[in-house]
């Protein structure tokens, strides 16, 4: 009965800091695509015409939207 209770702590621990890695991973995620977001942002509102226009800022901003994408998907999956 001892082995078993001890056995417990220790998985509960190791879900305890599982779950505090996956908090921490996802605020640093969040706060990376937030980050991303308000760079796509700037770069939408400085672009102007020129965006649609195939100015290099442009392919800027779309590197930009893809990686936050490809951040949102790593959210998602954490």
């Amino acid at each position: 009965m001892a082995e078993l209770e001890k056995r417990m702590c220790t998985i509960q621990d190791s879900y305890t800091k599982l779950e505090q890695d996956k908090r921490k991973a996802e605020a640093e995620l969040n706060e990376k695509v937030t980050e991303l977001e308000s760079h796509v942002q700037n770069l939408d509102n400085s672009a102007g015409e020129a965006f649609y226009y195939g100015n290099a800022q442009a392919e800027t901003v779309m590197q930009f939207k893809q990686k936050i994408q490809e951040m949102e998907r790593e959210l998602m999956e954490v």
